[in-house]
């Protein structure tokens, strides 16, 4: 039985700063809880209802701790308005933001993207177009944001995220000759950059700030996508994890 203190903890995991502070975080329902199981993440251990349990719905794994808890107190660990009913608790996955690394293919850069539906967009995006590495802005959402760990569908669970100063990252990386392409209004054709690069860094930026002054200067291939519409003003611009997803594509492209 979860004591005052373990529900407490669990709980506080609602908040950034409590993420940040434990290093755990939540992660609720049945498919996702499996993705988790199937990660090389930690699990401390998988909270279930009497209901769920008896659902038949979720065989239990072997090796994980599993406890049973009443429904006021799942109630007050989810952050769902309807729980599922299965809860685990993980730890963060230790990063490291050596940026050589990178040399291999391609990473993604996220500057500014605070919306968690779309980070969790661009995580998922990311891992489909096998980009592992993600380097992400102070001024991101933190990516273990609850509804940034359902929209990525277990995508968080799997790709390396690095949450760091982007200026020093994208400095490190250009001194060591890796390029960084950055997604701007005025720029080259997308095509253009994949006949000259095969690596680098794919560089996004916020839908309504973009990408910050500060690292503009850091942009070795400024890249736009084409737009279309037949009315210059609107609209403004993409939405970050499209506009995400169609570079990612043309640089996987032959």
């Amino acid at each position: 039985m979860l004591s005052r203190k373990s529900l407490k903890l669990i709980a506080d995991l609602k908040q950034a700063r409590e993420r940040k502070a434990q290093g755990r975080f939540v992660v609720e329902g049945a498919k996702l809880v499996s993705e988790l199981l199937l990660s090389s993440l930690t699990i401390e251990a998988v909270y279930v209802t009497e209901q769920f349990l008896s659902s038949g719905e979720f065989p239990l794994p072997d090796g994980v701790s599993i406890e049973i808890v009443p429904e006021h107190d799942m109630a007050r660990l989810s952050n769902l308005s309807t729980p599922p009913g299965i809860l685990a608790v993980a730890g963060m996955r230790a990063s490291d933001a050596d940026a050589h690394t990178i040399q291999l293919g391609w990473s993604l850069a996220l500057d500014g993207i605070n919306d968690p539906g779309n980070m969790g967009t661009l995580l998922r995006t990311a891992e489909w177009f096998g980009m592992d590495k993600v380097y992400c802005s102070e001024q991101c959402v933190d990516v273990y944001n609850p509804k940034v760990v359902q929209s990525s569908m277990g995508s968080v669970f799997r790709v390396q995220v690095i949450e760091d100063d982007l200026s020093r990252i994208l400095s490190s990386a250009r001194e060591k000759g890796i390029s960084v392409a950055g997604a701007v209004l005025n720029g080259n054709p997308p095509d253009d950059l994949i006949r000259s690069l095969d690596k680098g860094i794919l560089l996004i930026g916020s839908e309504s700030h973009g990408i910050r002054p500060e690292l503009l200067s850091l942009i070795s291939h400024p890249i736009t996508i084409a737009r279309y519409s037949s009315v210059k003003e609107f609209p403004e611009s993409l939405n970050a994890a499209v506009a995400a997803g169609i570079l990612m594509h043309f640089l996987r492209s032959d």
